[in-house]
């Protein structure tokens, strides 16, 4: 055993003063091939290495992968009350937003009247906010009709006509 030790110490001898310790590598073995040792620091002017903050990181990540529809759809239909105001948010509500098209549901049929008089200005607001060609029209839903339609068995037609008066 001891002589498996000493033979393994006097090969490593031949390769550094100290046992534990390597050789230092050359620079081709480093990696550097032929660059300074010494560390370059960042100038006076921003730079790649500078900080950055998170919002611009994110930013340039999306649109080198292609993800600037998502992340627009994303930001219309995720910040929908500060897009287009608190009243509007109150009363509609955004459902999808496909090639452009935003379906929106409003509350009532009134209200979905008063949007699609507004939807030139609605348009306008979520361009300034999100940016333009996110969105190009708006579908505007009204509250969906009650079913007539209960039970397994129904009657075949037209449904309920004015029998209420």
């Amino acid at each position: 055993m001891r002589k498996v030790l000493d033979d393994a110490r006097s090969r490593a001898g031949t390769r550094a003063s100290v046992t534990g310790q390597g050789p230092t590598p050359s620079r081709s073995e480093r990696g550097t091939k032929g660059r300074s040792l010494r560390r370059s620091w960042s100038g006076a002017r921003p730079d790649d290495r500078d900080p950055q903050l998170l919002g611009q990181l994110a930013g340039s990540i999306a649109k080198r992968r292609g993800w600037t529809d998502k992340v627009a759809a994303g930001a219309v239909l995720g910040r929908w009350e500060t897009v287009v105001g608190s009243d509007i948010a109150c009363h509609a509500e955004p459902r999808s937003l496909e090639h452009g098209i935003l379906t929106v549901q409003a509350e009532s049929t009134a209200w979905a009247t008063q949007l699609r008089y507004m939807q030139s200005q609605i348009i306008a607001r979520i361009a300034a906010a999100v940016g333009n060609g996110v969105v190009t029209k708006l579908r505007i839903l009204g509250p969906a009709a009650p079913s007539w339609r209960k039970g397994e068995l129904h009657v075949r037609g037209r449904g309920p006509r004015d029998t209420y008066g």
